[in-house]
């Protein structure tokens, strides 16, 4: 038996899938504002692996199609109010953090340059599913 069969890519998708479904059932409490300017929904994709190990659409990419970060809602629920303006949806704020970090970009001011750009923003906000990733940093980072 291969010791690194574990490590296929299938089997990480298994053993994700059934920690995803783990963390969700664990973390149940609503979100108290269901008027959100922003909207995360997790898509499980297909995730393609060339053979010199490069992953098609980075890192990131690999990240979202594999986890489900609708836990957040569930963690950081008690600090929101059901009374107000409408908030960012938490995982998308923490998607856009965990992408400038896994993109390599040493502070936020960086990494904004860049996904304010058209192309890279427009990739960005299709992972996230944001309408403007633009309008988020505007309002977020000033």
């Amino acid at each position: 038996m291969n010791p690194l069969k574990k490590f296929t890519i299938n089997n990480v998708c298994k053993k994700l899938h059934e920690i995803n479904f783990k963390v969700l059932l664990s973390h149940q409490k609503p979100f108290p504002n269901l008027a959100l300017l922003s909207k995360y929904r997790f898509k499980k994709r297909f995730v393609k692996i060339f053979p010199n190990g490069d992953i098609q659409g980075g890192y990131a990419k690999m990240i979202i199609s594999l986890i489900d970060f609708s836990f957040i809602r569930s963690l950081v629920a008690h600090r929101y109010s059901p009374y107000g303006p409408p908030p960012y949806d938490p995982p998308s704020l923490f998607l856009l953090d965990l992408f400038r970090y896994v993109d390599g970009y040493q502070n936020m001011s960086e990494f904004l340059k860049v996904i304010r750009g058209k192309d890279r923003g427009r990739a960005y906000s299709q992972r996230r599913r944001l309408r403007s990733v633009s309008y988020l940093c505007r309002c977020l980072y000033g």
